[in-house]
């Protein structure tokens, strides 16, 4: 299914599950120019996402690829990032999949290596706060 902003409740739930930062305000941003995509659990929960936003005329960044932990390892992630890849492909797009991690993807690094996924380069993300701000 397609997500949209119908679906920002499971979306906030996803991130919250993988203890990742995403708030309301970074779904809607997202939601609002990329193209997402979401598999529902037979109770109507949204049980996994994957988003492509495009990065220029010619990439678009895969992201939010995450799956509730009770529906892991049931080829959710592979088959959102299959869809995904053949939207983007389609569009002569080129996608890239960011790993601050260093796992090589999701889960556990498995998902990406399988679909032809391979590390170019690796950053990594830091987090802090600035001397002297105040709120």
């Amino acid at each position: 299914m397609g997500l949209d902003e119908r679906h920002l409740a499971g979306c906030l739930a996803l991130s919250k599950s993988a203890n990742w930062n995403q708030n309301e305000a970074d779904w809607r941003l997202m939601l609002g120019f990329g193209r997402g995509w979401g598999i529902s659990a037979p109770d109507g929960t949204l049980a996994a996402s994957t988003m492509a936003l495009p990065y220029g005329a010619d990439f678009a960044w895969i992201a939010m690829v995450l799956v509730l932990p009770q529906h892991r390892r049931q080829g959710h992630a592979s088959r959102l990032l299959r869809v995904a890849l053949a939207e983007m492909g389609a569009q002569g797009r080129v996608s890239l999949l960011g790993d601050p991690s260093g796992t090589c993807g999701l889960p556990a690094g498995r998902v990406s290596r399988l679909l032809g996924f391979q590390e170019v380069f690796a950053f990594k993300i830091f987090f802090g706060e600035r001397k002297g701000a105040t709120s």
